[in-house]
């Protein structure tokens, strides 16, 4: 009987399922999708993006020749140029105010990336992981969705991968998490831990977002 090869990108699915599922069905979430959230809220929502994801592409900016980080910088798929886009489209200035627990969360999740670029810069692509195939998978639903809720056309670039192919970039992503997932079992399993925290990071902050309105 053949054994079917380890997949990364499998395993980090199936681990993270239950993690994924609760961060979808937070309050903040389903209020996006279902078009009550506020306008104020979805620009803290912005913010708070535009800083993870300053942070996490810094971060793989400097870490590009790691023998991990390498195969996942690709730069094609950063958001923070859109996101910046985004938050002047919405009307975002010096003058915003960020909510304290908003502020918390963010920070817990920026401290988190930067450490591990620090201790463990590996595990920086369970983050990644989390990020950009959610940014085109359920993110390109969202980016359907959002215009009409919100009744505008105008700041949704995060959502707009058009000049590439989100379902080749996707698979093109699993098959690089593949790659790293054969080289050591112990930072597979780590990844795939990691990419579980990383849900958890982000069930916080849409737990802080609950509050604004």
């Amino acid at each position: 009987m053949s054994v079917e090869p380890f997949s990364l990108a499998h395993s980090l699915k199936e681990s993270t399922m239950k993690a994924h599922h609760k961060a979808e069905q937070s309050q903040f979430m389903k209020q996006l999708f279902q078009g009550k959230c506020s306008n104020q809220s979805y620009l803290i929502y912005l913010w708070a993006l535009k800083e993870i994801y300053q942070t996490l592409e810094a971060e793989m900016e400097d870490l590009k020749d790691h023998d991990y980080i390498q195969k996942i910088y690709l730069p094609q798929l950063f958001r923070l140029r859109s996101l910046e886009e985004d938050l002047a489209q919405w009307g975002f200035d010096e003058n915003t105010e960020i909510p304290p627990q908003v502020r918390q969360a963010v920070d817990n999740y920026c401290s988190r990336l930067k450490n591990l670029a620090k201790s463990a810069p590996y595990l920086l692509t369970a983050h990644a992981y989390v990020r950009y195939l959610g940014d085109l998978s359920g993110g390109q639903m969202l980016g359907k969705v959002l215009p009409k809720n919100f009744q505008r056309e105008t700041g949704f670039a995060f959502y707009d991968f058009s000049h590439l192919d989100a379902q080749e970039a996707k698979t093109d992503y699993r098959r690089r998490l593949d790659e790293l997932g054969g080289r050591s079992e112990e930072k597979a399993k780590g990844i795939c831990e990691e990419a579980i925290h990383s849900f958890v990071l982000n069930s916080q902050l849409f737990s802080s977002l609950d509050s604004v309105n």
